[in-house]
């Protein structure tokens, strides 16, 4: 927790998503910040830009993206295997 603690106040400097889904996150003092996909839970999401966007890590390699420019749909709720 006290890593975590330590980033409160940084910028974003460069945020970027790999095939697999895992988020690396830089930030203005030099540190960083990496968040693997889980096949249970959503691992993370951003949001933010402009047009403003919301992105989700929903498992390994699946992103699901959102932004003001996408039409509201309603999404039937994802069940996954055990």
């Amino acid at each position: 927790m006290g890593v975590a603690l330590a980033m409160v106040g940084q910028k974003v400097v460069n945020a970027a998503s790999d095939d697999l889904a895992a988020l690396d996150v830089r930030l203005s003092d030099g540190s960083s910040l990496r968040c693997e996909p889980d096949e249970r839970y959503e691992a993370w999401e951003v949001v933010g830009g402009s047009p403003k966007c919301l992105v989700v890590c929903v498992g390994p390699g699946e992103l699901a993206v959102w932004d003001t420019r996408t039409p509201a749909v309603k999404l039937e709720p994802r069940r996954r295997s055990r």
